[in-house]
Parts: C-alpha cells; structure tokens; sequence
C-alpha cells in the first residue's frame, strides 16, 4: 500500500510556475480543515453540455435584433462576431446606428461586414474626427464607420454634430454621455441614397453587422509585468486557460476572486495550451486556442455558459476543496497507488457501457472562418469499442466546438473525447487517509494481488470526498469516497500523418444583391410609319425577381433620355425581349441602354452605342 508525498501534489498540481505549495504544500492539519470538500472533476458534465450544444449560428439570431435590454456577451481571441444594435436615430434618409460587439474591451477590428459583405475602408476606424470610409462600389458615399474598443469617453464628433444633444435633455438624440464606456462598440452614418438602388444597397435596417477582430485582453499570472487588478497591463491572447480565467474572473453571474482559483492546475493547462503540435502539411499550431464569445444570458447557468471554454482545453475544470482548476488537456503519469480499499465497502467495478449508451463515432462540428464563419463538420471518428462506424449517422454524437474556429483543433479535441468515451472501464470505492491529498483530475494506478485482475490498471479521479466523514454517523475520519475512470496514454496521442483529416479550402463569395442585366443587347435602324426609328432586343435577365425593363436612349455624346419600361411578362419572339425607339434623329449616331429592375433592385446597365438613324425626323419616343 503505497503512500502518497504530501508535496506531490497527486502530480499534475505543481510545475505551472506556481508552487504546489499554493494550494496543498505541506499539508497541515489547518489547511486541510480549511480546504476540506467534496473533490469532482467537471469534464463530463461539460462534453454532456457539448453535445447538446447547438449550432453556433442560433445566438447569433437573438443577437442580432435590436433588444431593450442587451445581454452581456464577453468576445475572446480572434473571430468574427455579431453586432447588436443598441440604438438607431433616423433623419432625413441618413440613419445612425450604435452597435454592441463586445461586453468588455478589445483589441483591435479587422474587417466589417454589413449583411454578409465585407466593407472595404479608408480613414481611421478609431479617429472619432473623421472615422473611416466605404470605398466599395455599393457602398461609397453612404457609410462612415467609428469604432470604440473599450476605452472612449464620448461618442464620434459628426454623429454628436448631427444628432447630439450637448445639454443632454432630450432622449430622441444622442448625448455626449453615450459612450458605452468600457464596452468595444461599433457607430455608423448610414445614408439611404436614391430609392432606386437602397434595395440593392440595403437589405435591411440596420444592416446585420459581423465584425472579425481581436476581442478581449486577457491576464497572464506567468508575466511578473502583468497586475491582475490593473487591466492595462494585460494583452490579448488566445490561449484557452488563460481565456478561462478571465472568464471566470469577470463572469456576470458569479465572479471569482483570485484566491479561489487553483492557478497552478490553471497555469500548467495554460502552458498545455502553448506547447507546439505538428501539422501534416509542417509548421506547427498551438495546442489549445479560442476564438468567439460566452453569451451570459439569463436563462443559462454559468457552468453552461462558460461550457464551450471548458470542452476547447481537452482537460475539465475541476473543484478542488472550496477552489476551482483545470484538469490539464494531456496524460499525466500516476501519482499514487491504489492497493487496497476500505473492506466495509469492496471495490466496484464496471468493465463495459452499456451499449445503447456509447455512440459509435464523435463528429466535430466547429465554426469555420474559411467558409465566412459557418459551422462545419469533420468526418466523424470511431469510438473504440463502440460497435464500429462504417458510415451514416446512427449512433454519432455531435461535439460542439463553439469556440474552436481551428479544425486541426477541432481534430484533436473529437479525437480525444473518442478515445475517452473507448476507456470504458469505471471503479469506485473508499480510501484510506493516507490519500488524503488526493483531488479530481489526478491519475492513479490500481493494483491487484492477481496480475490478470481485469480491474486493474490506470485510472483518473472523478470525485473524491475527503469530508465524507464530516456527515457519517459512525465519525470514522477522513474516509475517502472516490470514484475514478480508466484513462490511458493513447486518449491524447497524436500523429499527424494519421491521424489528422485534410480540410478543403474553402472560398468565401459575397453575396451579389444585384439584378443579373440583360444579355446580348442588338440594335439597328429602321423606318416606322414612315419616321426614323430604332429596333432593339435582347435576351431577358436570368433573375427570376425581375419585373421589367427600363430603356434610355440618346444622341451620341448627349444626356440620356427616358425611352420607356417593357413588362418581364411581354411575349418573348424567338427568346428575346423587343422594343422600339420612334422619333431617331435621321444622319445622327445614336446610344441606347438597357437594365433590369425590381423589388427596388436594379441591375447594370447594358449599353450599345453607334446607331445611325436614316432619315431626318423628330418626334416623341415609343415602345411596344
């Protein structure tokens, strides 16, 4: 019977950059009174949480509706999030709208899209003097965009210019004051334009705005630089435990303080989360990362909330005495030996699931940036012992990975869970005192007199409870109540040229609101009625949405002219729509245009030029 080193720490608790001793040390009878709890390892109820997840795409609808009370979302690492609108102003077909992107500070916008399609900028996004500028062909002249990353104090100057109320008495307009201080926020100037062309332009108001950036900075124990209570020393990252901390640390719902976090458990996963992981095709990757954003909304517990931050590490948040840590997402050695149990209550065993309960195959879905952040699935990948997989969807289980925007990751994190869910075998018991330092997380090896005991082997803790006897009617102390599951090296083995799925590249078109024009356009001069004219046709446009056709015309080098608008719905001969142009000027060149319109869409011009009228006249333009 072997016996635990108090200052092990069962193992993985220590070489974090932080002491063991933070936590367990040499473990006195005071700090074990003080710590003294129930011991669970979170991990399964969080992959439970992920397999019911839904798709990342379903917050995304709540969120982007105007809302009178704006629920807190906190944005980490790098990904594309969607605005909420928080306040519009319309006057005069110029539209100002404020948008909340992120509950905290951020670092840095990337790019912006409006209803799906990026904006191309100039200026300065974060110059409330001037803003930045849309220079795309559908959006030039019609949008400036201001963007505040937590640390404004005011609002953007031609917005408080336009719609401000300096003396902050009436509520139909902005005030100074509306700066959203503390929160990353988005402003725009949204001028309608002509009536002809805002369909095309706008799909709705205000538009659906995603923006791709750089969210939350986020504090870093290993940096001596950084305070924890002083924000401005923090910088941005995307490790996963250090987001977690953050997370933890800021929640809305139930904020810890730092003494209750087990940091060396938090720190060592934070290094896991650094550590350099081959790629197939070379280079490597970091291990662990995030990208996205915890919604706190008040019909989701914390622990559900901040799930997609749990299951993104590959380990499981733990409770350790009154503190919460982080099972690290790699194999640890065993750190203790279990030879014997209490004999009041004989060891429990079980050596398989039951089989309706173990899916045959874990698939990952995960948002993708290479197909504009939409969620995307991995090939499912077989749990061993799970009956096979041999292709379908009977008996796979989906693992959301709503903060996983990295399908290499993904990869690994699918894997993992197979793995596990293959390690079947389950013990339970109660322990002697002597593992008394003995926490959730930990791995430990079970020994048995006879060698071919199929129960024996390497097992991590699920729960512990070394205050068990606090509660027992026979105050035998410190009896340990433990349950534990079979874990092995394997779980988080990783060879790339096995292991990891080619992924597609992925290309991104933006959506086109234009009207497909005309085709084909053909022009020549005839006489009508004994007047100079001009026959047209054309092939009509491949959108189905389209209503009619609007037709100019014009002696060459002059203005345009209304000619007409033919129906969608006129006769077609030999497939072509046909119009005519009665009152040509005889001897001159002539232009003549055509686009497609409707439901206040149009399309682009098409144009054929060089028409000569043969004879002289002048009289009123026709169409039939």
């Amino acid at each position: 019977m072997a016996t635990l080193v108090a200052t092990t720490v069962a193992g993985w608790l220590g070489g974090a950059g932080i002491g063991a001793g933070f936590a367990f040390g040499a473990v006195t009878w005071a700090t074990v009174y003080a710590q003294i709890g129930t011991s669970i390892l979170f991990a399964a109820i969080s992959r439970q949480l992920a397999k019911r997840g839904g798709a990342a795409g379903e917050s995304q609808i709540e969120l982007d509706q105007p809302a009178s009370v704006i629920v807190k979302r906190h944005a980490y690492g790098r990904s594309r999030i969607e605005g909420t609108p928080a306040a519009v102003i319309v006057r005069d077909g110029v539209a100002y709208c404020v948008w909340i992107l992120n509950s905290r500070p951020s670092d840095s916008i990337e790019t912006v899209e409006f209803d799906n399609r990026a904006l191309t900028l100039t200026g300065d996004l974060y110059d409330f003097a001037t803003g930045a500028t849309a220079t795309d062909t559908t959006f030039a002249g019609h949008v400036t965009l201001w963007a505040g990353l937590g640390d404004q104090t005011t609002i953007p100057d031609l917005i408080l210019s336009e719609v401000g109320d300096p003396l902050a008495t009436d509520d139909a307009d902005f005030w100074d004051t509306d700066a959203w201080r503390g929160r990353t926020v988005l402003w725009a100037r949204i001028v309608k334009g002509k009536a002809s062309s805002a369909g095309q332009r706008w799909q709705r108001m205000p538009p659906a705005l995603r923006v791709t950036g750089k969210w939350t900075p986020v504090w870093d124990p290993r940096d001596p630089a950084q305070d924890a209570d002083d924000p401005s020393t923090w910088a941005w990252s995307d490790n996963q435990a250090l987001c977690l901390i953050d997370a933890l640390r800021h929640n809305p719902v139930a904020q810890l303080p730092v003494h209750l976090l087990h940091l060396p458990s938090l720190l060592r996963q934070a290094d896991v989360a650094d550590q350099a992981v081959p790629l197939k095709a070379g280079g490597t990757e970091p291990r662990y990362r995030v990208g996205g954003r915890i919604v706190y909304s008040p019909s989701v517990e914390l622990y559900q909330a901040l799930s997609p931050l749990d299951v993104a590490g590959g380990g499981g948040l733990v409770q350790i005495g009154g503190m919460i840590g982080y099972q690290p997402g790699e194999y640890l050695a065993p750190s203790a030996t279990i030879d014997d149990v209490l004999r009041e209550a004989p060891l429990s065993f079980t050596a398989l699931q039951r089989g309706r309960d173990l899916p045959r195959a874990i698939r990952a879905i995960y948002p993708n940036p290479g197909a504009a952040w939409e969620d995307a699935s991995l090939i499912p990948i077989e749990v061993p012992g799970g009956g096979g997989w041999t292709g379908g969807d009977d008996r796979v289980e989906d693992f959301a990975l709503e903060l996983v925007p990295y399908p290499r990751q993904a990869n690994r994190l699918a894997q993992i869970r197979a793995r596990q869910l293959g390690c079947q075998r389950r013990i339970g018991g109660v322990l002697f005192p002597e593992h008394l330092d003995l926490v959730a997380g930990a791995n430990v090896t079970l020994t048995r007199p006879r060698e071919t005991d199929p129960r024996a082997g390497v097992y991590q803790i699920t729960a512990i409870a070394p205050g068990h006897w606090l509660s027992a009617s026979d105050g035998v102390p410190f009896r340990l109540p433990f349950e534990a599951r079979e874990i092995a090296a394997s779980v988080y083995a990783w060879n790339p040229e096995t292991d990891e799925q080619d992924v597609p590249e992925e290309t991104v078109t933006q959506p086109d609101l234009a009207l497909a024009p005309p085709s084909d356009l053909m022009a020549m001069p005839t006489v009508a009625d004994l007047l100079p004219a001009i026959e047209f046709d054309f092939l009509p446009s491949q959108t189905s949405s389209v209503t009619g056709y609007t037709w100019e015309w014009r002696l060459t080098g002059a203005d345009w002219l209304a000619g007409g608008v033919i129906a969608a719905d006129v006769p077609l001969v030999a497939g072509r729509v046909r119009g005519r142009l009665i009152g040509a000027k005889g001897g001159d060149s002539h232009d003549l245009r055509v686009k497609a319109s409707g439901s206040a869409r149009e399309s682009e011009w098409v144009t054929v030029s060089g028409i000569w009228a043969t004879a002289s006249s002048t009289v009123d333009a026709g169409v039939y």
